[in-house]
């Protein structure tokens, strides 16, 4: 069972210490095997919940170290879930982190993963609201392009591409 002072905190009513609790679950996740992944899911979970984004933003970065950390069978069983959440939360900070993120994410849970799972969600990012996400995800195209087959980067990014040729925003264009 993980140290019960950590649980506390990662349970605590003010959001600055869920954010640093959230920050220091990072580097447990790296002592997996010594430290029960399963304790370590129960205290993500309850981070991925906040109404805190900045205690959600973390997720991110624990969704790639749990990647690196954890068998395939695993990452698809308990990480891909959290990771689509992610990709389509109600803040744009998440979902710019997410595109930001992408390629760490996919090498972590696999390319074929990444082609399977997230190519909607990349698609999504090109043409969401948020002009930060959008030109998170524009940053990304050249190297999650590669990854893709030549049919999906037709039928799927270029349509979406399409649209941000006349995108208000410099950066995006």
């Amino acid at each position: 069972m993980i140290n019960s002072l950590f649980t506390q905190t990662s349970q605590d009513e003010i959001p600055q210490v869920r954010k640093c609790s959230s920050l220091v679950l990072n580097d447990m996740i790296k002592l997996i095997p010594s430290v029960p992944e399963q304790d370590l899911f129960v205290i993500f979970a309850n981070f991925y919940q906040d109404e805190q984004d900045s205690v959600r933003m973390a997720g991110i970065e624990s969704c790639i170290h749990f990647a690196k950390a954890l068998p395939m069978n695993k990452i698809n069983e308990k990480l891909i879930p959290y990771i689509k959440k992610f990709a389509v939360d109600k803040s744009w900070r998440i979902r710019y982190l997410v595109a930001d993120k992408l390629m760490e994410i996919s090498n972590g849970i696999g390319l074929e993963n990444s082609r399977e799972h997230l190519t909607t969600y990349f698609c999504q990012f090109l043409e969401d609201t948020e002009s930060e996400v959008r030109t998170a995800a524009v940053r990304r195209l050249q190297d999650f392009g590669k990854i893709l087959d030549a049919k999906t980067l037709i039928n799927n990014v270029i349509p979406s591409l399409v649209k941000l040729q006349t995108d208000q925003f410099t950066y995006v264009r």
